[in-house]
This record gives structure tokens, C-alpha cells and sequence, in this order.
């Protein structure tokens, strides 16, 4: 069995966190510090380290052997999904807030609620990613035939004016995302004169589609500004900058938490899409200060979205490992 990636679960330790405060932080904040140059960067985290794990696994299998993954990652993220949307379901009647088209349009109740569908779609399009990849040894053809898939996708979804809420739930602005992550994989990231060009590339059209409000459509869908195959470049600098960040922390102890969280990053996904549901800074109205509000507001909400699946999964672990040292277990 292949030894677990620690930078990886650092990565999406990172990424998790980065979720968390996408929720809790007052929009406003958000946009004034450009949010999407460092937190707005998730959810593309998580994309190419999928790519990244994928392609291993992927590249060795036929087209079709690779889809008999596909039940078990179904299992996996869906099953937990619908047994969280249940009970808060279930909440929301005896509240008497229920709203089916709410949660219909949503495509499920709490923030984040759109991942687990879009990563299902994911999981569909990455044997598709991995077979271009390895069918076309020149890197251009296959990054040509990816991103001209992501412009057809995107000009079709702007010609039938298709809703935002249903653009939320498609997976088509991760594609590339996906790709770079198996690229990442089988050749690695080499940030030569080409790479940086990309990102700063990258850098300029974000600024002018999502920051200016500059129209690229047909060829971006105008919505979720910024997530899409030009603006994929950047990520790659992101994951540069955390890997680079883990190489400096000395402390064993702050890596071992972060990458914890990163192997506990669906769990912790779920708990803070349940408590964000239900959850607002108006429960803390009765705090004067809004600064002070809004930071209990934060930090509550993060050690709630954190600490329960941290305790679950680690600390009974822990007293097991201390107890078989000291000879009390046999």
C-alpha cells in the first residue's frame, strides 16, 4: 500500500480551513481583501490535489475499468451527504422552515451544499482527463483538448442562458482544474519562464473578470467569476506557496494537526455545511461591538466545524497509543 502523502493532507488541511472561513467571514471583508487571491482558492485546492491522487490510480486502468470507482466514491460522498441533509431536513420542519424549492434549487441546505454534487461529476470527467493525457505525449495537444472542452462546455452554457443555480452544480468550471492536478502528478510543477507567464496570465484575467467585471462571455459563462481554465493557472502558484510553507514549519506538532484536517476534510465539510445552516452572526446580536461579534462569531464557528470530527477521529486513537505504550493494553 502506497504511504500517504503528508503535504497533500496538509494541502487540504489548509483548504478546509479555508472553507471555513469562506462562511464565516462577512462577505464585505471578503471582498475588500480580495478574497479569491488566497481563501477563495479552496475548493481549486481540493480539485488538483484529486487530480493529483487520480492520476496514479487511473493511469494504469483502461477508460471503463476506471468507472467501477465510481460506486464506491458514490458511497463515499453522497451516502454522508444525504444522511446530513436529513437530519437537517428534519431540524428545519420542527423549526418550520422548510423550503423544498430552496433546497431543490441549493441542491442542498447550508453553504458549500453544491460540492458533493460537483465532485460526483468529477469523478466522471477524471478517467476522460487521464486517458487524453496519457493518449497524447505532447503536453500542448492534451491541454489544447481540455481547454477547448472547457470553452464548448462554457459558450454552450452561455448561449442557453443557463441559471447560476444550475451553473453551480455542474462541474464544469473545475475541469481544467482537474487536469493540472494529473499534470501535476506525471510531470510535476517546474515554474520556468512558460509557467510564470501562465500564472501572471492567470493573474490578469481574474483581475479583469472577476475584480473589473470585464464580460468574457461566451467563452467564460459570466458566473463564479475567476473559476474557470485561465484562472486555473494561478492555483498552481497557490499550492506552490503552501507546499513552500510546509517545508518552513518546523514544528512537527502543526503539521501533523493541518494534515489531520486534510484527511478529515469531507467530514469537516459536512459539520460546518450542518452548523452554517443553522448558525448566524445575529445569534451573538446582543454583543454591542460588531468587531468583537463577528470575531466570536468566526472563531465559534471554526473550532464547531473543527473539533467535534478532530475528537472523533484522533483522540480516541491517541489514548489507545498512549495506553498500549504504558503497558495497559495487551
Amino acid at each position: 500500500m502506497e504511504k500517504r502523502n503528508e503535504r497533500l493532507d496538509f494541502m487540504k488541511g489548509i483548504a478546509i480551513l479555508f472553507v471555513i472561513l469562506n462562511h464565516n467571514i462577512p462577505l464585505s471583508i471578503l471582498d475588500s481583501y480580495k478574497y479569491f487571491y488566497h481563501i477563495g482558492q479552496a475548493v481549486p485546492i481540493f480539485m488538483m490535489v484529486s487530480g493529483y491522487l487520480v492520476y496514479a490510480k487511473y493511469s494504469s486502468q483502461d477508460l471503463l475499468e476506471n468507472y467501477h470507482h465510481f460506486n464506491k466514491v458514490f458511497k463515499r460522498i453522497m451516502l454522508p451527504f444525504a444522511i446530513v441533509t436529513m437530519i437537517q431536513i428534519s431540524i428545519q420542519i420542527v423549526l418550520g422552515i422548510f423550503n423544498l424549492k430552496t433546497l431543490i434549487v441549493a441542491g442542498g441546505i447550508g453553504p458549500g451544499s453544491y460540492y458533493p454534487w460537483v465532485f460526483l461529476q468529477c469523478t466522471i470527467f477524471l478517467p476522460i482527463i487521464v486517458f487524453v493525457i496519457n493518449k497524447f505525449s505532447k503536453t500542448y495537444i492534451s491541454a489544447l483538448i481540455i481547454i477547448g472542452i472547457s470553452i464548448g462546455l462554457n459558450i454552450l452554457c452561455s448561449v442557453l442562458h443557463l441559471p447560476e443555480a444550475i451553473y453551480r452544480l455542474l462541474a464544469i468550471r473545475y475541469i481544467f482544474y482537474l487536469y493540472l492536478g494529473c499534470l501535476w502528478r506525471k510531470e510535476g510543477i517546474r515554474f520556468n519562464g512558460k509557467t510564470v507567464f501562465l500564472v501572471i496570465l492567470s493573474v490578469i484575467f481574474i483581475e479583469l473578470e472577476k475584480y473589473k467585471q470585464v464580460n468574457f462571455s461566451p467563452l467564460f459563462f459570466n458566473s463564479w467569476q475567476g473559476y474557470n481554465w485561465l484562472g486555473a493557472f494561478y492555483t498552481l502558484a497557490v499550492i506552490c506557496f503552501i507546499d513552500k510553507v510546509y517545508q518552513l514549519i518546523k514544528s512537527n506538532q502543526i503539521k501533523t494537526f493541518i494534515s489531520r484536517l486534510g484527511k478529515s476534510s469531507y467530514e469537516i465539510f459536512l459539520t460546518q455545511m450542518f452548523i452554517f445552516s443553522f448558525l448566524s452572526p445575529n445569534l451573538l446580536s446582543f454583543i454591542p461591538s460588531q468587531f468583537i461579534r463577528y470575531m466570536i462569531y468566526i472563531l465559534l464557528t471554526t473550532l464547531m466545524s473543527v473539533l467535534p470530527v478532530y475528537i472523533w477521529k484522533y483522540i480516541p486513537k491517541y489514548k489507545n497509543k498512549v495506553k498500549i505504550e504504558n503497558g495497559t493494553m495487551h
